[in-house]
């Protein structure tokens, strides 16, 4: 209970710097989840392309001698393994970020420390409360962006369509983006091949170029990722913040021995 309230203390006092480690976890959690989410979203629209694939009485010959149907499987698969990319460059990046952050922390405290250390108080305890400290700040963002997207869920999942289909779009050859663009010509006469008796609830432009968004599974996706991102995010915000505290402890008590 003691250090709870030691914790809440010091954040009133180092107020500036609460601030700005809240506004990037905030970030942080905002542009993971946003890729994570993309990556989910083409990921769906790949499952809805052979489902729709697969309902199609049609040989594997024949499908295979459309270039175009392998070749949208690589754009999507492009797609999600950029996006995995991208998520592990931002949360090692965040995770550089908050070692750099606390170094120049522990550098500005230093006689804080100190003083804690000639009060008796040993490293475990004050790098605890410096690791709670942290914690709890990043908690307040996941707690403000849950929020926030509680009540813009509909705004954001537009734009992220938005996103995915842009996204999309940028990665498609020359060869499909003209096949989007205009639904005539001898390669629509040949896909629509396809769909000579076939009863179905999609069109070649629906079966190639649709992302599939549901809301429903969005909103699965969402609180899953989100949960699993927060609490990921927080134990490795935690353990940097314990780690290089104790490093920073056990210096001073060198310093100070000498």
């Amino acid at each position: 209970m003691r250090i709870l309230q030691r914790v809440i203390a010091s954040l009133r006092y180092h107020w500036r710097y609460g601030i700005f480690l809240s506004i990037i976890s905030a970030l942080f959690l905002i542009s993971s989840l946003t890729i994570l989410l993309l990556r989910n979203i083409q990921g769906q629209a790949l499952r809805l392309f052979e489902q729709r694939l697969n309902s199609l009485a049609r040989s594997a010959q024949f499908i295979d001698r459309l270039p175009l149907l392998q070749q949208l499987v690589r754009v999507r698969q492009t797609i999600i393994n950029d996006a995995q990319i991208y998520f592990t460059i931002l949360f090692w990046g965040f995770a550089v970020v908050i070692l750099m952050l606390n170094s120049l922390t522990l550098w500005q405290r230093q006689s804080e420390f100190n003083t804690y250390q000639l009060a008796g108080q040993n490293g475990m305890t004050s790098s605890l409360q410096f690791a709670l400290e942290n914690l709890l700040l990043f908690s307040l963002a996941a707690g403000i962006i849950a929020i926030i997207m509680l009540f813009s869920q509909t705004i954001y999942l537009n734009q992220l369509a938005l996103l995915s289909q842009h996204w999309f779009n940028q990665k498609l050859p020359a060869k499909l983006t003209t096949l989007q663009l205009t639904q005539h010509g001898t390669a629509w006469t040949q896909f629509n091949q396809l769909f000579h008796h076939q009863l179905t609830t999609f069109n070649g432009h629906l079966l190639l170029f649709d992302q599939g968004t549901n809301s429903n599974l969005f909103t699965i996706d969402f609180n899953r990722l989100f949960w699993a991102l927060t609490w990921r995010s927080g134990l490795l915000t935690f353990i940097i913040s314990y780690l290089s505290a104790m490093v920073y402890n056990w210096r001073l008590k060198r310093q100070n021995a000498n």
